[in-house]
C-alpha cells in the first residue's frame, strides 16, 4: 500500500439537473426569465492524507495537482487542477474539487456513465496509485432527473421561435437562451440530402444540413478554425493536425496542450513545417516555447530543419533570452541545450546571432557557475580529420586562413580579415597567470610554430616585449635575432642610429673569462672565479692566455687547476710585471659536441604548414535569418493575416 494512500470517507458525484418538467402551456409561450437549469455545484468534497518524500506526515500548506482519468492505468487526464491544501500535523486536509474554476468541475465527464478514476500527486512526488470515483445510493436515483422520460435531452429538438434565428435571417445565433422542449412538441426532421461521412448540423428547429466536421475510420477533420474559449485540447492518443487553419484560445485557458504520458517515445507537441519557409512550431510571449523532458533520456526541445529551433526575443530592455536550456542532471554529457545537424553543406547545429550595438554583446555565452570540478564554459569537438572544434572569425575571414582550411584538425582556429595592423586572430592576456600555456611531447615536431610569409630583413616574425617596447626582442624572416642584451642592436650618432654588431661563432661551445694580475719576484698564482667555474667543466684542459703590461723577459703558465693557474716569468726573472689574461674552457656538458649537425632540426623548424582543401575560399559566415535580418519579430503573426 502507497505511503500517500488517499482515504476516501465518501465521494458525492455531481448531480445535475434535470431540464425544465414538461408544462401543460403552449410551446409557444416562452418562459417570463431563463432559468439556470444546473443548480447543483459541480464540486466534489475530497478528504486525504499527504506525506513528504520520506514518508512522515507533512502538515502546513501543501500543493498538490488533482486529475480525472477514464482508466486506472495510463491515458489522458480528463480534467486537471492544482490546489494549495492546508495540512494538519498528521497530514490530513478535505478539499472542494473543481473549486479553481467558476464553473466547477465540467459535467460531461460524468455524464457518460462510464467509471472514472481520481489521482493525486503531491509537488514533487511520483502520482499515486488511482482510486476509482463511487457514488452514494440516492446519487445512482438522482443521475436519472437528467433525463425526459428517460431520455437525454438531445433527443428532443425545439419548438420553431423568432429568437431561434439570428438578426439577419442566416444561421441562428449563438449564446442564446435555450428554448423550452416538450415531448408533446416533436417535429419531422426535413432535409435535403447530406454528404457521406460529414456530421449533421442543424440550421433551425426542424431541417438539417451538412456541418464543416467529416469523420473517416477514426480520423475527425475540421475544415474550418476550432476557437476554444476556455479550457484545453486534450488528445489522448493520436494526433492533432493542422494543415490551413490553426488553433486560437483566449487568456483563460491553454491555446494547444499535449501530454504524453504512457509512451517512452511519445510527443507533448509535435510541429512539422513541410513548406520551404514553414514553421514547425510558433512560439510567441514571456516564454514562446518551452520544453520539459523530464524522463532520464527524454528531450524538452527537438528541431529539425533549415533552423531546427530559432529563438528571437526582440525587446528592447529586460534580461531578454532567445533560447533557453535548464537541466539538473548529473549524468555525464548531459546537454541543457544540444544541436544536431544532420544535413550537408555549411550547416550549423547552434547558431546565435547578435544584432546589438551595445558593449559586451554575445552571439553565443557559455558560463559555468559551480565552484570545482572539470568544467569547461564553451566545448567544441569536431571528429573530422580536418574540422576544427571552435573556430573564432574577427570581422571575417583572412587571405591567409583560406589556405588552411581543410588541411588539418584544429582544437581552436583565430582568424581575421581585419586590415588594422593591431588587430589579432587570436588573443590570451591575464594578471598573474600565463597569457598563453604551450606544451608539446613529440620529439619530431616543434611545440610552437611561427611562420613570417613577407621576405626581408625588416619582415618580423616574432616580437616578445619584456615591460617596454624599447626592450622588445624579434625574430624576423630571416632567422636574425635583434635583443639588446645581446649587444645588438647598438645606438650610435647620439641615438639617432641603431647599428648591429654581432658575436664572434665558434665550431665548439666555449666560454670565456678576461682579468688582470701582477707578478711578486717574477710568479703569481691566479683564482678561478667561483661562479665562472661552474660552468665549466674545469677536469678538462682549458686555455690562459696572458699578456705582460710592462718590460720583462716574457711570461708563460706554469700550471692550470680546477681552482686557477700559475704565471711566471720567462728565463727565472724576478720582476714585478702587470699583465692581462684570457681565459678559454669548454661549456659543461657540452664538452664532446663540435660542429653539431643541424640539419634536421632546422628541417622541422622550416617546414611549412600543409595547404588545405578549399580552392581559397573564404570561410562562410552564419547567414542571418530573414526575419531575424529584419527585426521582424517571430510569432509576430496575428489571427487577422493569418
Amino acid at each position: 500500500m502507497s505511503s500517500h494512500f488517499v482515504r476516501f470517507l465518501a465521494v458525492v458525484l455531481i448531480c445535475w439537473s434535470a431540464y425544465a418538467q414538461e408544462t401543460q402551456a403552449p410551446v409557444s409561450q416562452a418562459p417570463s426569465s431563463p432559468t439556470t437549469t444546473d443548480s447543483v455545484p459541480h464540486l466534489i468534497r475530497f478528504h486525504g492524507t499527504v506525506q513528504d518524500v520520506s514518508g512522515k506526515p507533512a502538515g502546513g500548506v501543501v500543493g498538490i495537482t488533482f486529475a480525472l482519468y477514464a482508466e486506472e492505468n495510463g491515458g489522458a487526464a480528463l480534467w486537471m487542477e492544482t490546489q494549495n491544501v492546508q495540512a494538519d500535523a498528521s497530514g490530513h486536509y478535505s478539499v472542494s474539487l473543481g473549486a479553481t474554476a467558476s464553473l466547477g468541475i465540467p459535467g460531461d465527464i460524468f455524464t457518460s456513465g462510464e467509471a472514472r478514476w481520481l489521482g493525486v500527486q503531491p509537488d514533487g512526488q511520483a502520482e499515486q496509485p488511482r482510486v476509482l470515483l463511487l457514488s452514494v445510493p440516492y446519487a445512482l436515483k438522482a443521475g436519472d432527473a437528467a433525463t425526459i422520460g428517460g431520455l437525454p435531452p438531445s433527443a428532443f429538438v425545439r419548438a420553431n421561435s423568432p429568437s431561434s434565428a439570428s438578426s439577419d435571417g442566416g444561421e441562428p445565433a449563438l449564446n442564446t437562451v435555450p428554448e423550452a422542449v416538450s415531448a408533446n412538441t416533436l417535429k419531422n426532421v426535413q432535409t435535403s440530402g447530406g454528404k457521406t461521412s460529414f456530421l449533421p448540423l442543424w440550421t433551425s428547429a426542424t431541417t438539417v444540413a451538412d456541418s464543416i466536421l467529416s469523420q473517416s475510420g477514426s480520423d475527425v477533420t475540421l475544415s474550418g478554425n476550432l476557437f476554444l474559449q476556455k479550457g484545453n485540447l486534450n488528445a489522448s492518443e493520436g494526433q492533432l493536425l493542422g494543415q490551413t487553419g490553426f488553433f486560437r484560445g483566449n487568456s483563460e485557458g491553454s491555446v494547444l496542450t499535449g501530454y504524453s504520458t504512457n509512451n517512452t517515445s511519445g510527443e507533448g507537441v509535435s510541429g512539422v513545417a513541410e513548406g520551404t519557409s514553414g514553421i514547425g512550431v510558433d512560439g510567441s510571449g514571456v516564454t514562446g516555447v518551452q520544453g520539459l523532458g523530464l524522463g532520464s533520456n527524454s528531450t524538452g526541445v527537438v528541431g529539425q530543419g533549415g533552423v531546427g529551433v530559432l529563438g528571437n526575443a526582440p525587446a528592447a530592455t529586460g534580461s531578454t533570452t532567445g533560447v533557453l536550456g535548464k537541466i539538473s542532471s548529473s549524468t555525464q554529457f548531459a546537454a541543457a541545450v544540444e544541436g544536431v545537424a544532420l544535413g550537408n553543406g555549411p550547416t550549423s547545429a547552434v547558431e546565435g546571432i547578435n544584432l546589438s550595438n551595445s558593449d559586451f554583446a554575445a552571439g553565443v555565452v557559455g558560463s559555468v557557475d559551480t565552484i570545482g570540478g572539470t568544467t569547461f564554459g564553451v566545448e567544441g569537438l569536431s571528429g573530422s580529420p580536418n574540422g576544427t572544434g571552435v573556430i573564432g572569425l574577427g570581422t571575417g575571414s583572412s587571405q591567409t586562413g583560406q589556405n588552411f582550411q581543410g588541411c588539418c584538425a584544429f582544437g581552436v582556429w583565430g582568424d581575421t580579415g581585419s586590415q588594422v595592423p593591431t588587430s589579432a586572430a587570436l588573443m590570451g592576456t591575464a594578471d598573474v597567470a600565463r597569457a598563453m600555456f604551450l606544451e608539446n611531447n613529440s620529439a619530431s615536431v616543434p611545440t610552437a610554430f611561427i611562420q613570417q610569409n613577407a621576405s626581408g630583413t625588416d619582415a618580423v616574425a616574432l616580437v616578445a616585449v619584456g615591460g617596454q617596447q624599447q626592450n622588445s626582442c624579434s625574430i624576423n624572416a630571416l632567422g636574425q635575432i635583434a635583443c639588446p642584451n645581446l649587444m645588438t642592436p647598438m645606438a650610435v650618432d647620439s641615438g639617432a642610429r641603431q647599428v648591429a654588431l654581432y658575436a664572434m661563432e665558434s665550431p665548439q661551445n666555449w666560454f670565456e673569462d678576461f682579468g688582470s694580475g701582477q707578478l711578486a719576484n717574477g710568479q703569481a698564482t691566479v683564482s678561478l672565479d667561483p661562479i665562472f667555474s661552474q660552468t665549466l667543466n674545469t677536469s678538462a684542459d682549458y686555455h690562459v692566455f696572458v699578456t705582460p703590461k710592462g718590460d720583462c723577459r716574457g711570461l708563460y703558465v706554469s700550471k692550470t687547476t680546477a681552482a686557477g693557474f700559475e704565471v711566471h716569468e720567462l728565463g727565472g726573472g724576478e720582476s714585478s710585471v702587470a699583465f692581462d689574461y684570457r681565459i678559454v674552457a669548454l661549456r659543461r656538458g657540452f664538452e664532446s659536441v663540435r660542429m653539431e649537425d643541424l640539419t634536421r632540426r632546422l628541417a622541422v623548424a622550416t617546414a611549412s604548414m600543409p595547404k588545405g582543401k578549399s580552392g581559397g575560399r573564404p570561410i562562410p559566415r552564419p547567414a542571418l535569418p530573414e526575419r531575424v535580418a529584419t527585426n521582424a519579430g517571430v510569432g509576430s503573426t496575428t489571427a487577422a493575416t493569418r
